[in-house]
């Protein structure tokens, strides 16, 4: 070419041409391997992390402690006649008290008697809730409505107990001790005259007798 024209610029002392030689090649390999190995460390840590998480949600929470469960009512709550009561003819009433032991309330549903002959309610009606650890005055009506059906002697009377608190309704029968025993006997004597048919006296039970 002649001096005036200008030729192709060639490289200077110095400088490396990168778009097609060896090194360029040689760079872009290592950007590449770079970026590659971090993706890599990237997703490990995620798969890493959700294995993880995995196994915590799947990782059972410590066991608790049940909780005592509530005793059942008839084991909280007794029925007692502590004094004698007041006869007028068929008529008898007594006092007995309502005592619910510990902090669990208890409902009084229902308080009946085994004899067909005597009717039984409590002044004021049923039922009746009572707090834990306190004991309510009752007021017990009978009327006697058939000589023919109350026995000649009464040994150890019982009262049937209707109770319900949050684990149970339970029917108990409960002896109210022995002055509910002479009130009855002696009422019962005076109110049904020696002539009338008497049936065999009932037959005794034990205290707190089985739940029904």
């Amino acid at each position: 070419m002649s001096g005036d024209g200008l030729g192709p610029v060639e490289a200077g002392d110095g400088t490396v041409r990168t778009e097609g030689g060896p090194t360029g090649r040689l760079m872009r390999a290592q950007r590449e391997l770079g970026l590659r190995r971090r993706y890599a460390l990237l997703g490990l840590a995620v798969a890493v992390t959700a294995l993880l998480v995995f196994h915590a949600l799947e990782r059972d929470p410590p066991a608790r402690a049940a909780p005592a469960p509530v005793p059942y009512p008839a084991q909280l709550a007794r029925l007692t006649v502590p004094g004698g009561g007041t006869a007028d003819g068929r008529h008898l009433s007594l006092s007995a008290d309502f005592r619910v032991e510990g902090a669990e309330p208890v409902e009084l549903l229902a308080v009946t008697q085994p004899y067909p002959g005597i009717s039984l309610s409590v002044r004021g009606g049923l039922p009746l809730t009572m707090a834990g650890d306190r004991t309510v005055r009752l007021r017990l009506e009978y009327d006697l409505t058939d000589c023919s059906t109350v026995p000649v002697g009464v040994g150890l009377p019982y009262i049937d107990v209707t109770l319900r608190n949050t684990r149970a309704i339970q029917t108990v029968s409960q002896i109210p001790g022995t002055v509910y025993a002479e009130s009855l006997a002696h009422w019962l004597g005076s109110a049904c005259p020696s002539s009338d048919i008497r049936t065999a006296p009932a037959e005794t039970t034990s205290p707190d007798g089985r739940v029904r």
